[in-house]
C-alpha cells in the first residue's frame, strides 16, 4: 500500500451514479493505492453546467485545488464510447488548473 491517500474528484452524470466512486476507490485499493473520491456539491455554487468541462472546473475549485486524480463517468447512450472519450478528454484539457 502507498503511504500516501490521493485526493479525487468524482464526476457523475447524475445522483443515481454516486455508488461508483466506492468501486473505483476499491479498485484502487486492490492494487495499492489509497484513493479517496470527492462528491462535488455543485448546488453550493452558482450556475454550474451539467456538461463535464463546467463540473470538472467547478468541482476543482470546491476542492480548493486540492486534486490528484480527476474521474469522469458518461454513459455512452447513443454516443457511442469514443464520442464520449472525446468529449471527457477535450473538457478537462480545456480546464485551467494553475492557481
Amino acid at each position: 500500500m502507498s503511504d500516501r491517500t490521493y485526493s479525487g474528484l468524482f464526476i457523475a452524470e447524475g445522483s443515481s451514479d454516486q455508488p461508483l466512486a466506492e468501486h473505483i476507490e476499491l479498485l484502487f485499493y486492490e492494487r495499492g493505492v489509497d484513493v479517496k473520491l470527492s462528491h462535488p456539491a455543485f448546488e453550493r455554487l452558482p450556475k454550474v453546467g451539467k456538461d463535464v468541462e463546467s463540473r470538472v472546473e467547478n468541482g476543482i475549485k470546491l476542492m480548493d485545488g486540492d486534486t490528484d486524480l480527476i474521474v469522469v463517468h458518461r454513459d455512452a447512450d447513443n454516443a457511442g464510447h469514443q464520442a464520449r472519450l472525446n468529449e471527457i478528454t477535450t473538457a478537462v484539457g480545456a480546464v485551467e488548473t494553475a492557481p
